[in-house]
Protein backbone atom coordinates (compact mmCIF):
# COMPACT_ATOMS: atom_id res chain seq x y z
CA UNK A 1 0.00 0.00 0.00
CA UNK A 2 2.49 2.46 1.06
CA UNK A 3 4.63 1.91 -2.22
CA UNK A 4 1.72 1.95 -4.71
CA UNK A 5 0.80 5.51 -2.92
CA UNK A 6 4.58 6.57 -4.23
CA UNK A 7 3.97 5.78 -7.63
CA UNK A 8 0.63 6.98 -7.76
CA UNK A 9 1.90 10.08 -6.83
CA UNK A 10 5.26 9.91 -8.79
CA UNK A 11 2.77 9.84 -11.90
CA UNK A 12 0.17 12.57 -10.63
CA UNK A 13 3.50 15.11 -10.40
CA UNK A 14 4.27 13.74 -14.11
CA UNK A 15 1.03 15.13 -14.85
CA UNK A 16 1.28 18.10 -13.26
CA UNK A 17 4.53 18.71 -14.94
CA UNK A 18 3.20 18.21 -17.91
CA UNK A 19 1.25 21.71 -17.94
CA UNK A 20 4.35 23.58 -18.92
CA UNK A 21 5.23 21.66 -22.07
CA UNK A 22 1.69 21.61 -23.03
CA UNK A 23 1.41 25.29 -22.86
CA UNK A 24 4.28 26.31 -24.90
CA UNK A 25 2.81 23.56 -27.52
CA UNK A 26 -0.36 25.05 -27.80
CA UNK A 27 1.49 28.38 -27.77
CA UNK A 28 3.71 26.79 -30.77
CA UNK A 29 0.86 25.45 -32.69
CA UNK A 30 -1.11 28.64 -32.29
CA UNK A 31 1.82 30.68 -34.03
CA UNK A 32 2.26 28.56 -36.82
CA UNK A 33 -1.00 27.27 -37.73
CA UNK A 34 -3.12 29.96 -36.39
CA UNK A 35 -5.65 29.68 -33.18
CA UNK A 36 -8.23 27.58 -35.42
CA UNK A 37 -5.87 24.46 -35.76
CA UNK A 38 -4.73 24.55 -32.31
CA UNK A 39 -7.83 23.91 -30.97
CA UNK A 40 -7.62 20.43 -29.87
CA UNK A 41 -3.84 21.26 -27.99
CA UNK A 42 -6.20 24.11 -26.58
CA UNK A 43 -8.67 21.84 -25.30
CA UNK A 44 -5.88 19.52 -23.63
CA UNK A 45 -3.94 22.58 -22.05
CA UNK A 46 -7.46 24.29 -20.43
CA UNK A 47 -7.87 20.57 -19.15
CA UNK A 48 -4.95 20.53 -17.50
CA UNK A 49 -4.61 23.85 -16.19
CA UNK A 50 -8.30 23.61 -14.74
CA UNK A 51 -7.34 20.36 -12.89
CA UNK A 52 -3.57 22.00 -11.58
CA UNK A 53 -4.93 22.63 -8.26
CA UNK A 54 -6.94 20.04 -7.70
CA UNK A 55 -4.11 17.65 -8.31
CA UNK A 56 -1.44 19.09 -6.45
CA UNK A 57 -4.26 19.02 -3.56
CA UNK A 58 -4.63 15.35 -3.97
CA UNK A 59 -1.10 14.68 -4.30
CA UNK A 60 -0.58 16.62 -0.94
CA UNK A 61 -3.51 14.27 0.79
CA UNK A 62 -1.66 11.45 -0.55
CA UNK A 63 1.52 12.07 0.30
CA UNK A 64 0.45 12.77 3.72
CA UNK A 65 -1.21 9.71 4.25
CA UNK A 66 2.07 7.77 2.33
CA UNK A 67 4.12 8.96 5.42
CA UNK A 68 1.87 8.56 7.87
CA UNK A 69 1.53 4.54 7.25
CA UNK A 70 5.27 4.56 6.61
CA UNK A 71 6.24 5.50 9.53
CA UNK A 72 2.91 6.96 12.06
CA UNK A 73 4.76 10.06 12.33
CA UNK A 74 6.12 12.56 9.88
CA UNK A 75 10.20 12.40 10.66
CA UNK A 76 13.10 14.59 8.34
CA UNK A 77 12.96 12.33 5.37
CA UNK A 78 13.66 12.41 2.16
CA UNK A 79 9.54 11.86 1.72
CA UNK A 80 9.69 14.92 4.16
CA UNK A 81 11.59 17.23 2.48
CA UNK A 82 9.06 16.16 -0.86
CA UNK A 83 6.34 17.22 0.79
CA UNK A 84 7.53 20.07 1.99
CA UNK A 85 8.38 21.11 -1.36
CA UNK A 86 4.96 20.50 -3.06
CA UNK A 87 3.28 22.51 0.09
CA UNK A 88 5.83 25.68 -0.80
CA UNK A 89 4.62 25.10 -4.29
CA UNK A 90 0.99 25.13 -3.12
CA UNK A 91 1.48 28.69 -1.57
CA UNK A 92 3.87 30.17 -3.76
CA UNK A 93 0.54 29.59 -6.46
CA UNK A 94 -1.80 30.48 -3.84
CA UNK A 95 0.07 33.72 -2.43
CA UNK A 96 2.19 34.54 -5.11
CA UNK A 97 -0.37 36.83 -7.61
CA UNK A 98 -1.33 38.42 -4.21
CA UNK A 99 1.48 39.41 -2.70
CA UNK A 100 2.70 42.43 -4.81
CA UNK A 101 6.85 41.41 -5.02
CA UNK A 102 5.97 38.38 -6.14
CA UNK A 103 3.48 39.18 -8.92
CA UNK A 104 5.91 39.05 -11.85
CA UNK A 105 8.12 36.09 -10.74
CA UNK A 106 5.79 33.41 -8.80
CA UNK A 107 5.63 31.45 -11.93
CA UNK A 108 8.92 31.39 -12.39
CA UNK A 109 9.77 30.46 -8.66
CA UNK A 110 7.56 27.66 -9.07
CA UNK A 111 8.82 26.33 -11.82
CA UNK A 112 11.97 26.44 -10.33
CA UNK A 113 10.74 24.71 -7.09
CA UNK A 114 9.46 21.73 -9.66
CA UNK A 115 13.16 20.73 -10.48
CA UNK A 116 14.03 20.43 -6.99
CA UNK A 117 10.85 18.44 -6.42
CA UNK A 118 11.76 16.37 -9.47
CA UNK A 119 15.37 16.09 -8.07
CA UNK A 120 13.84 15.32 -4.54
CA UNK A 121 11.99 12.78 -6.00
CA UNK A 122 14.40 10.99 -7.28
CA UNK A 123 16.45 11.14 -4.27
CA UNK A 124 13.59 9.34 -2.53
CA UNK A 125 12.71 6.67 -5.12
CA UNK A 126 16.48 5.62 -4.65
CA UNK A 127 18.19 6.95 -1.39
CA UNK A 128 15.02 7.13 0.59
CA UNK A 129 17.32 7.03 3.77
CA UNK A 130 19.31 9.54 2.74
CA UNK A 131 18.69 12.15 5.40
Amino acid sequence: MVSTLGWINVVLIVLMASIYPVKLSYLRKIKVQGRQHAEIHGKIYNIIRKTHPILGSLIVLIGLYHGWIAFGRFPLHTGTLVLGTIILMGLVALLGPKIKGLRKSWRSIHRGLGFLLFLLVIIHIYWRNLI
